[in-house]
């Protein structure tokens, strides 16, 4: 039985975006919208956007970025001619894949919204009562058979931002071929830090993190082609542990700075010379502003003490660390 179909005009208030369309995490593309605006404007909104009736608004199996141009162009309360059909569920998400596919050059992330919506569907609709479905499967019936490379790529991105290794956002505007050359390598280099000895294996990890953000970052601003992106992970994967390196040196010549400055302060011979002659003579001083300027001093060099003492608590390597501070000490003389 042939299924009916008829040409509506609907105000554009009242139509809906396609439910399996993530919009919150997957938003439309400005640029895009852009260029319709002025295709609008030029010959009007043309008719080919497929809906189905959803009480007394019309859903979208695609054409989003067309619909929302139409309301900024030509106000929410224009009407706009919208193909109305019935649809189940799976074939709103199959629609809005296939588009998508069809446009596959314009924005990775719009591919994998549509994938991540093609997951989130065998997860509520498992086949076969398996709790996993492959990637052949999804890309089958997203209607991407022919493009399992992209299939692939959608399918190493999610899992590479569910695990934390990728931002989300690290993927907007950047073209699928380049997404699918970044993912690859990201996921090598994250399997390699996880390969290292354990306690090294969250600072690995972290670098790796950096370093693909970095890579991520250039890949969006042109600076480097799918030739160029595994290189370009190692090289910033190397400048952030030298970068640490350099770091820890000048954490080293700051200490070495403020132990010369406490050694000078211990042996600067003057002061205590005078120490030493205030000593002398202290058991003679009888006036009371004399034994009160002593008794100011003794208070100045008790509270030198505490807080020597108090950073002495402070600077002690932490647990795991632990040096033998009374060698330290005596390889020094203070």
């Amino acid at each position: 039985m042939p299924v009916k179909a008829k040409l509506v005009e609907i105000q554009l208030d009242h139509i809906d975006p396609n439910p399996h369309r993530l919009m919150l995490t997957y938003p439309l593309v400005e640029s895009k919208l852009e260029l319709l605006k002025g295709s609008i404007r030029d010959v009007g909104f043309w008719e080919g956007v497929i809906g189905r009736q959803h009480g007394d608004h019309v859903q979208l199996a695609f054409g989003h970025h067309r619909i929302e141009a139409a309301r900024q162009e030509l106000g929410k309360k224009a009407k706009v001619p919208i193909i109305v059909r019935p649809i189940s569920d799976a074939d709103m998400l199959r629609f809005m894949a296939r588009e998508n596919m069809a446009d596959y050059r314009a924005d990775f992330l719009v591919m994998l919204g549509t994938w991540e919506a093609g997951v989130k569907h065998f997860e509520h609709n498992p086949t076969s009562g398996s709790t996993r479905t492959s990637v052949a499967v999804i890309a089958r019936f997203l209607g991407w058979k022919e493009r399992s490379d992209i299939a692939e790529a959608c399918s190493n991105a999610l899992k590479l931002i569910q695990a934390g290794h990728v931002k989300r956002e690290e993927f907007t505007g950047m073209p699928p071929t380049l997404a699918r050359e970044f993912c690859q390598t990201a996921r090598n280099n994250v399997k390699r830090a996880a390969d290292m000895l354990p306690e090294y294996v969250d600072k690995q990890t972290a670098i790796v993190h950096e370093a693909l953000a970095v890579t991520a970052a250039k890949i969006r601003s042109g600076e480097i082609g799918v030739r160029d992106i595994k290189a370009q992970s190692y090289i910033a994967q190397h400048d952030i542990e030298h970068r640490e390196k350099r770091d820890m040196r000048s954490v080293e010549a700051f200490v070495r700075e403020i132990t010369h400055r406490v050694s000078e302060i211990l042996h600067d011979d003057s002061l205590q010379s005078k120490l030493k002659e205030l000593a002398k003579v202290v058991f003679d001083l009888e006036g009371e502003t004399q034994l009160a300027a002593i008794d100011l001093l003794c208070q100045h060099l008790a509270a030198l003490e505490q807080r020597s003492a108090k950073w002495r608590v402070k600077l002690q390597p932490k647990k795991g660390n632990v040096i033998d501070i009374q060698t330290a000490r005596s390889k020094q003389d203070v």
